[in-house]
């Protein structure tokens, strides 16, 4: 693999609202797996404004900040 695209959701915790999901656990180990190869990739995130808030997006931004991601595209 040369490179890798993930798709962010939400934050984590909202993962239940946003996607129907019990969590967002595993995408969140997913993701840590995805930076742990050391391998090119892009964090990306469709916002649907009807779902998710400037301040949930803004959260979103913040935690994957703190897992280390430097350049999301929205």
């Amino acid at each position: 693999v040369d490179w890798v695209g993930f798709d962010v959701k939400a934050a984590f915790c909202d993962y239940p609202r946003i996607t129907g999901a019990r969590s967002g656990n595993a995408a969140q180990r997913a993701l840590s797996y995805v930076l742990a190869s050391g391998r090119p990739c892009e964090i990306r995130c469709t916002v649907d404004e009807a779902m998710l808030s400037v301040d949930d997006a803004d959260r979103m931004a913040r935690q994957l900040a703190e897992m280390g991601i430097t350049r999301l595209v929205l």
